[in-house]
């Protein structure tokens, strides 16, 4: 890591250990649950979590994530993590195999490049999903369609346009890896200091897109299959990579699953940021936008200045996340009572144990 890519160094300078052997470092890799790769501006090292950060961690997401920066003790054999420090941001999606947890996807990012392609395997809900679950964690989220080149210029008018009927106000850019187009308005993002996270499915042409960014080869690519036009997996790992001029990325493998990670109303807001502002001139201030009388909302999806399916989307995200709190609450009580039939069972078992002394 050069110096400018130590930007994020400063942020957490008073954090900075002054006990000799303890470092302040940033997750670069995630190879496995509890073995990483450290970076700091001189040096990489390799880590694992210690022991009791992993006992500490109430959910998954409490353990070290690419982007992380954390405090190691290195005065052993191995350097051991000790301690996430506080985090600015972390993008998160629901986990896809355990229902009600999250899945951390990184931390301390600036913007989330959401990449996609033109082409047969283009789909719009799961675009929509990717930006849902992006926008709902606070972070600014840009969408990349790649593959440009491959379609007429009035196909991508058609489909941005259909986008923005969909997703809003996020920015949208038509670009191609493989020739350039479409790159040079990227530069507003690609600065010196900034951390970007890529995600997307796989053969949506990340890597290629990683390499166009920085002039220069810097991950390996895969042609898309000959038989149905698309990539293959490239990225394997979540890991980190540090580019000419100071920009840092995240690359991620491709994930086709990526169902947003809302625990409250409030994250639904940061996803509709538009319909808040309808929402600001509805009558009632306790108004749901369903039925209510001087509703602004359901007035701008009747006079089509709201597009009809982004507004059916946003009913959709509040319901799940009203029904996710529910199910989390639930299992929560359910957990609470096995914990004090666990202990009741011990405790009668200590006392018949005593008795028989």
């Amino acid at each position: 890591m050069h110096s400018e890519h130590a930007s994020l160094f400063a942020a957490y300078h008073h954090l900075e250990p002054a006990e000799p052997g303890m470092v302040m470092a940033r997750v670069s890799c995630v190879m496995a649950k509890n073995l990483l790769t450290l970076v700091r501006p001189d040096t990489e090292l390799d880590a694992v979590v210690a022991g009791a950060l992993q006992h500490s961690a109430r959910e998954a997401i409490d353990l070290p994530v690419v982007g992380d920066m954390v405090l190691a003790d290195s005065r052993g054999e191995k350097t051991m993590v000790v301690e996430v420090l506080p985090r600015r941001n972390i993008l998160l999606r629901k986990s896809v195999v355990k229902d009600l947890q999250a899945q951390a996807i990184a931390a301390n990012v600036d913007v989330v490049f959401v990449i996609t392609c033109f082409g047969p395997d283009f789909n719009l809900r799961r675009l929509e999903r990717y930006v849902l679950a992006v926008r709902a964690c606070g972070i600014e989220c840009t969408i990349l369609i790649n593959k440009a080149d491959l379609v007429e210029s009035a196909e991508i008018d058609e489909l941005l346009e259909e986008i923005r009927g969909i997703l809003g106000n996020v920015p949208i850019h038509a670009v191609s890896a493989h020739t350039g187009r479409g790159m040079d308005g990227l530069g507003a993002y690609a600065t010196s200091g900034q951390t970007i996270c890529f995600i997307g499915s796989s053969g949506v042409g990340k890597s290629s897109l990683v390499n166009a960014l920085a002039g220069e080869e810097v991950m390996a690519t895969s042609h898309n299959r000959h038989w149905d036009g698309k990539g293959r997996h490239t990225t394997t790992m979540r890991q980190m990579l540090f580019l000419p001029g100071g920009i840092t990325v995240i690359d991620t493998p491709g994930m086709r699953e990526f169902a947003p990670w809302i625990m409250d109303e409030s994250q639904v807001s940061l996803a509709f940021d538009d319909l808040e502002e309808l929402a600001a001139q509805c009558r009632f201030g306790d108004c749901t936008h369903t039925a209510e009388p001087g509703c602004a909302v359901l007035a701008a999806v009747d006079d089509e200045t709201l597009d009809a399916n982004r507004y059916e989307a946003y009913l959709k995200l509040v319901e799940q996340t009203r029904e996710l709190q529910q199910r989390r609450t639930l299992r929560g009580i359910t957990e609470r009572k096995q914990r004090e039939k666990s202990s009741s069972k011990a405790l009668r078992k200590h006392l018949a144990d005593k008795g028989r002394r």
